[in-house]
């Protein structure tokens, strides 16, 4: 009949025409694929529910750049703390910190005897210089933390490089009492600070901000018969980063640094070799010679100075 030929097979008689074909054939047949459930009137597809979460302020899932920028790189030879992802720096009133500066700066320079006020000056001091590093030395490398860790530090003013008043003892700014007028752990813990944002851009803008003591504190702290190898070690980082810029490099010049990273670096051999017990004991100030660090950013140091013409005239 013309009508039963016109009909389409039903799906036992396909199944059946299937069987009956050749295998050549039967890989030619197409499967109905099926369909994906459809979705309700009250539920969203998962991909914009995920983009919503991860773009909320309150999400558990963070934004894709920041969570990059959060991952510390892998460094080898160092291990870097676990951070969380959601970490966020404590506020600080930077007025009150700089109020604990002076008045802890201005007890150690009122006597230079050393009695229980004196110590316990030196080491609220020296305390609160370290738990302000920390906050730049402790976020990972290249993280959003490190970098809000420093332009808050640049914002308040942490230093005190930008205000006008003057101590009780004279007209010298804060960092010439912590880094001249006291030593041991103040003199240390300052200069560590210096160097660790010394080492970012936003570091190195402030502490060359115009009026600012910095660069004459850390030449004038140079000392020929250095003996703490920790100090130098970071007197030397601090320079050789500032000295990147040329007005720095200019004004070392003329403080006389280019003669004492001179003398420092006469009679130094370096052999190369880095091993870890090497690098242990130069970061923990055990080798009384010049280390590793102390070489290479005292040359770097030499290199920047020379590239100045106040250098060049030295140098020749």
């Amino acid at each position: 009949d013309d009508a039963a030929a016109g009909e389409k097979p039903t799906r036992a008689e396909d199944a059946t025409l299937d069987e009956e074909a050749p295998s050549h054939v039967r890989e030619r047949v197409r499967r109905p694929r099926p369909r994906p459930p459809a979705a309700s009137a009250g539920s969203r597809p998962a991909s914009s529910a995920s983009s919503e979460t991860s773009g909320s302020e309150g999400g558990s899932v963070k934004r894709p750049l920041e969570a990059k920028y959060l991952e510390a790189p892998a460094a080898p030879g160092r291990v870097m703390p676990a951070y969380a992802e959601d970490q966020t720096l404590v506020r600080l009133d930077y007025r009150e910190v700089i109020l604990e500066f002076r008045s802890g700066v201005e007890r150690l320079l009122m006597t230079d005897a050393t009695g229980p006020e004196e110590e316990e000056a030196e080491s609220r001091v020296s305390r609160l210089v370290q738990a302000l590093r920390w906050r730049v030395s402790r976020a990972p490398e290249g993280s959003v933390l490190k970098v809000e860790a420093v332009r808050t530090m640049v914002r308040g003013d942490a230093l005190a490089l930008r205000s006008r008043q003057e101590s009780e003892r004279g007209s010298g700014s804060l960092v010439d009492a912590m880094l001249l007028g006291c030593r041991g752990r103040v003199r240390a813990e300052t200069l560590r600070l210096v160097n660790a944002l010394a080492a970012t851009g936003d570091g190195r803008r402030y502490l060359l901000s115009p009026g600012s003591r910095v660069v004459a504190a850390l030449a004038s702290a140079v000392d020929f018969n250095e003996q703490d190898t920790r100090a130098r070690r970071h007197l030397l980082g601090a320079l050789q980063k500032l000295s990147f810029h040329a007005v720095a490099a200019r004004r070392m010049c003329a403080l006389g640094v280019m003669g004492w990273v001179t003398r420092t670096l006469l009679g130094v051999v370096t052999t190369g070799e880095v091993t870890a017990e090497r690098l242990r004991k130069s970061r923990e100030g055990l080798i009384s010679h010049l280390s590793e660090y102390d070489a290479e950013h005292g040359a770097a140091l030499l290199m920047n100075l020379s590239l100045v013409p106040q250098g060049k005239r030295l140098a020749a």
